[in-house]
């Protein structure tokens, strides 16, 4: 079962990204002008799954040193792994909402001290 194409997503503004490769466990969407890319992947062992979601962004920024603007690549992603058996979708789902929930609490504070250099 496939996730919808285009996903949207909201970074700056609403933007579209379009499917641009489907292997069967992998797929990667991007929008037209390449600057935002997603990934979906799964990765199936003997031991458990796999599942990772990413979000890349590339922007043009001043070098600190010299001024010149260059590209820079940004990510964040999130990562399931769990044994094949023990936990449900909805036991999953429980686990991010609760880890969201500790980051994103009073205006993202958590989220901001990590970000920071905190641990």
């Amino acid at each position: 079962m496939a996730l919808p194409d285009p996903l949207s997503i909201t970074l700056n503004g609403a933007k579209s990204l379009a499917r641009i490769i489907d292997d069967g466990l992998k797929s990667q969407y991007t929008t037209a002008d390449g600057l935002l890319a997603a990934q979906v992947s799964h990765q199936v062992t003997s031991s458990g799954r796999k599942t990772l979601v990413r979000l890349d962004e590339i922007k043009t920024a001043a070098d600190p040193l010299t001024a010149v603007q260059k590209s820079v690549l940004g990510s964040a992603w999130i990562v399931f792994q769990d044994p094949t058996w023990g936990f449900s979708t909805a036991d999953k789902i429980a686990r991010y909402t609760a880890l969201n929930g500790m980051l994103t609490a009073s205006t993202n504070a958590i989220l901001t001290r990590i970000l920071g250099g905190e641990h």
